[in-house]
């Protein structure tokens, strides 16, 4: 397995930006990510929340890219919500399943879609993969 790569980017108090590959480790990174982002905003009453949701989304971004691929995670606010953005570079789009009592996966977008007060899928025009786009209410 590659090296883990990852960069933060801060490009203003508000926007927080990780670069990371597809690997197991990006969840953790992503996760602390988002840490930090709600300390800086003093969110930490959905703090817990939010990591949840980035590490639901940075899962389904590593189970879909080729090994190594690249992922690109923003948490920002837009009119005070937390927007936490996870772009991959697979074409695959994420499903949302109905998993059965014995199933042990198929219910992190569902747990998502819990969690969040909007959740999209962004095709990006002249780019490969997509963003995966949770807004989370304050």
């Amino acid at each position: 397995m590659g090296s883990m790569v990852a960069r933060v980017r801060r490009q203003n108090p508000f926007i927080f930006t990780l670069a990371l590959r597809a690997q197991d480790a990006a969840v953790v990174l992503a996760r602390d990510l988002v840490a930090m982002a709600f300390d800086e905003w003093e969110l930490a009453e959905i703090s817990y929340d939010g990591r949840i949701v980035i590490s639901e989304l940075v899962t389904n971004a590593v189970r879909a890219c080729k090994p190594d691929g690249d992922i690109t995670v923003r948490v920002y606010l837009e009119e005070g919500d937390p927007v936490l953005e996870v772009w991959d570079e697979s074409p695959l789009l994420p499903e949302f399943q109905v998993a059965g009592v014995d199933d042990i996966r198929g219910r992190g977008l569902f747990i998502v879609r819990s969690l969040v007060k909007d959740l999209v899928v962004l095709r990006v025009s002249g780019a490969p993969g997509k963003v995966v786009r949770a807004v989370m209410s304050r």
